[in-house]
């Protein structure tokens, strides 16, 4: 008989139906981003439903469960791997928010220092102002 190039079907002329795929994302160990630096992620397929006949609701979920359980040790890898990727992104946040928050701090510490200098020189040339005017007074 001819088989359908995708895969599905073997038979004669029967229609292949849907097929139900679990996959997840896996580092693959050897191929790096050259971009980046870090390993690359790959697409894999951890199982297939073939939907003959299609599943109902209570029968996907003792499915999906029992794939759970089965590949436990990957489910628990995979879990960590989403934890330390949102770690690593509240780290990233947060330095950058702390550098914007120490540019912010500094910038205003300039303005300060600024705005009291300008002050102290206006107050001087004000007493000196003031000076001039008593010497010219007692003067006359």
């Amino acid at each position: 008989g001819s088989r359908n190039p995708r895969g599905g079907g073997g038979g004669g002329g029967a229609a292949a139906g849907p097929i139900l795929l679990v996959a997840y994302v896996a580092q693959h160990p050897t191929m790096v981003d050259s971009s980046t630096g870090r390993p690359r992620l790959v697409p894999k397929v951890l199982a297939q439903h073939h939907c003959n006949p299609p599943p109902d609701a209570k029968s996907m979920s003792l499915w999906l469960n029992t794939l759970r359980k089965r590949h436990a040790k990957q489910y628990a890898a995979m879990q960590h791997h989403i934890r330390e990727a949102r770690l690593y992104t509240e780290r990233v946040r947060g330095y950058a928010s702390s550098q914007m928050d120490d540019e912010n701090r500094e910038m205003k510490e300039r303005q300060a220092r600024a705005e009291a200098k300008a002050r102290e020189e206006e107050e001087a040339r004000r007493k000196e102002a003031m000076e001039q005017r008593r010497a010219g007074l007692l003067d006359s």
